[in-house]
C-alpha cells in the first residue's frame, strides 16, 4: 500500500465517527475488524522487518508515518 492511501481501517473509523445510524455503525464497526484482521495477519507475515519511509526513517505499522527511534528515550525499566 503506498504511504499517500489512507488505509481502510481508518477511513472505516472515520465514517464510524459519524454515523448515526445504530445497524449501520454495528456494521461499520464489523468491517473495521475485519480489515484490522487482515492487516494483523499480513504484519505477522511479514515478520519483525522495518519499512522504511522516504525519509529513510523506520515507519510505523499502524500510521504509516517516520518513526525518528534516535530521538527515543529508555531507561533500566524499559
Amino acid at each position: 500500500m503506498q504511504a499517500e492511501t489512507k488505509e481502510l481501517w481508518l477511513e472505516l473509523c472515520e465514517q464510524a465517527a459519524n454515523e448515526q445510524d445504530p445497524d449501520r455503525l454495528l456494521a461499520v464497526i464489523r468491517e473495521i475488524d475485519a480489515a484490522l484482521e487482515l492487516k494483523i495477519r499480513r504484519l505477522k507475515q511479514c515478520g519483525p522487518q522495518l519499512a522504511l519511509h522516504a525519509s529513510g526513517l523506520p515507519r510505523c505499522f499502524l500510521c504509516g508515518k517516520p518513526v525518528p527511534l534516535d530521538t527515543s528515550e529508555t531507561d533500566e525499566n524499559g
